[in-house]
């Protein structure tokens, strides 16, 4: 089965920091991307020109493809120990995040913030799809991702190499803010509706919080995730 990234952003980054994944360009027919085009020759990709009711075809009326898409092999997910032995000092862990656009929304965040790792379970969550990769702007073309079979052992192995898991929880006592993320940290963000699962929690270190002014609302997993990031890198700083 045929896999596609489309968009501009996310066509380039594949095209520079993932080649090997690249199979066969597509443009839309008198559309100028010279930058996209060059790019493809000098890998010596084939390019094909599709008319804009092909791409709606492919994608649906709905889709901002830009007219431009790439025809990919499949993604290049790392080995968590090969990732660990990296030493990273700021990784993100999503569990069961189901949403592809919050995988990529949260990997955006994850690789602009100056996060070294993200992990995802392989079972009853998003994978890395053309919808997340479109949503990421390109960034996970650039960040590396592990996809574990179960998060609470993938956790033991962040906390074996170094790494504070900082679990995410409403029901937490402590502010993010009045938590030391200056050491290295495993950001740990549950699910869309459900949070993170309760053997997950008991999994983590430390559980933190992102207050609320209106106590009846929570952000999605991709907000959660950016703004713990951000205050990793406020502390940091």
């Amino acid at each position: 089965m045929e896999q596609f990234v489309f968009g501009t952003h996310a066509v380039l980054a594949t095209l520079r920091y993932q080649p090997q994944r690249a199979m066969k360009l597509v443009v839309q027919e008198k559309l100028d991307r010279p930058e996209v085009l060059e790019k493809a020759k000098s890998l010596k990709l084939p390019v094909q020109t599709w008319g804009k009711a092909q791409f709606q075809e492919k994608f649906g009326p709905d889709a901002v493809h830009q007219g431009v898409c790439l025809v990919v092999g499949e993604f290049p997910y790392v080995e968590l120990e090969q990732a660990l032995s990296k030493k990273p000092s700021l990784c993100v862990v999503l569990d069961s995040v189901e949403d592809p656009r919050n995988l990529g929304r949260a990997a955006r965040s994850a690789f602009a913030l100056g996060a070294d790792l993200l992990v995802i379970p392989k079972d009853r969550a998003a994978a890395v799809t053309t919808i997340a990769e479109k949503a990421s702007v390109g960034t996970l073309a650039r960040i590396p991702v592990a996809r574990v079979t179960n998060i609470n052992r993938a956790l033991d192995q962040l906390k074996e190499a170094g790494l504070w898991a900082i679990g995410t929880s409403d029901q937490a006592k402590i502010p993010a803010w009045k938590c030391d993320l200056t050491k290295p940290v495993a950001l740990v963000i549950g699910n869309e509706e459900k949070g993170l699962r309760r053997q997950v929690l008991e999994h983590c270190d430390e559980i933190v919080k992102i207050p609320m002014r209106a106590p009846d609302m929570s952000l999605n997993a991709a907000d959660a995730a950016t703004v713990l990031l951000y205050e990793v890198m406020r502390q940091r700083s």
